[in-house]
């Protein structure tokens, strides 16, 4: 195979230029923007939708049974303001975020639906000793600025 004389243009960049056949073209489909409300949101979604509103919001710990953990600016906290998580909460929001995975550890992206925006997360769920857990991180819709990055 012959490399290209010049590169593709934007446009007509696919899958099938990039190995070799340039009639294989592949459709990205946009993802659709939601609209749930927060009142319609599922009980941990609405705890969720109240904390990504918290000023440097990286991480966020699940546990059932037990306050909820979260890391803002590097520091860990406990929220005490919101009950603990009960476990058919936890089982109910598992199936959503991971519905063929519900009796294993997974790793999965977790969309947020609000009406306002959609809010993503990276989710690592497992067994403990002490039963399920959940870690969260927040990725940012947003690229901060430069100055904002403490590099």
């Amino acid at each position: 195979m012959e490399p290209p004389s010049s590169p593709p243009s934007e446009e007509a960049l696919s899958l099938g230029s990039i190995f070799g056949d340039p009639t294989a073209k592949v459709e990205v489909a946009e993802r659709p923007r939601t609209s749930v409300s927060r009142e319609d949101l599922a009980e941990i979604d609405k705890i969720l939708a109240n904390l990504i509103e918290i000023n440097g919001l990286n991480d966020v710990w699940l546990t059932p049974g037990e306050l909820i953990r979260v890391r803002v600016f590097g520091k860990v906290s406990t929220i005490e303001t919101v009950p603990a998580i009960k476990l058919a909460d936890f089982e109910e929001w598992i199936k959503r975020v991971h519905p063929s995975a519900y009796e294993y550890n997974f790793d999965a992206s977790y969309l947020l639906p609000l009406s306002e925006r959609n809010v993503r997360f990276r989710v690592n769920v497992f067994h403990s000793l002490n039963g399920w857990r959940a870690c969260l991180r927040l990725i940012n819709d947003k690229v901060p600025p430069y100055g904002k990055l403490g590099l």
